[in-house]
């Protein structure tokens, strides 16, 4: 992963794995932004943080499952500003996904430091399920998301 990004030349694609998977969340932060289907990122997994909110932490065998969105001018500030880059609180990356058709795909995501599991913030992990649901992601994954709910060990 890459994290000391430049802006990046448009359209740009962005990976949501967390509340940006829900479309309302999506255009409240970019409007016009374009969902572009289903990609999944191999070897990580879906946390909660002592913050409350959702990052991407590298776990061998798991995938995680997410929403890659066509960003327009203004849409990678208007993120960077929802997400605290300024404040430290998440950095973009660069990360590698896959498409439902295996076609490689480098996407804009962001990601926090991982120090402890925490519990979502309220309302939050509600956000998260009912984005993923009105993407039609696997029941399965759904459910291994409504276990963030209950703090993991760290790894």
């Amino acid at each position: 992963m890459n994290t000391t990004l430049p802006r990046l030349p448009y359209p740009v694609v962005y990976f949501a794995y967390g509340s940006n998977l829900h479309p309302d969340r999506m255009e409240q932060r970019c409007p016009g932004a374009v969902p572009l289907g289903t990609a999944e990122l191999d070897n990580h997994r879906v946390v909660i943080g002592d913050r409350g909110v959702a990052t991407i932490i590298p776990h061998a065998g798991c995938t995680t499952i997410g929403v890659c969105w066509q960003l327009q001018a203004g849409h990678e500030t208007a993120l960077d500003r929802a997400e605290g880059v300024a404040l430290d609180l998440y950095r973009r990356v660069l990360i590698d996904v896959r498409q439902p058709s295996d076609r490689p795909l480098t996407a804009l995501s962001y990601v926090e430091d991982f120090r402890r599991a925490g519990r979502p913030r309220p309302g939050y992990l509600e956000t998260i399920l009912a984005g993923a649901r009105s993407f039609g992601l696997p029941d399965d994954y759904v459910q291994d998301l409504e276990l963030l709910a209950v703090p993991a060990v760290s790894s």
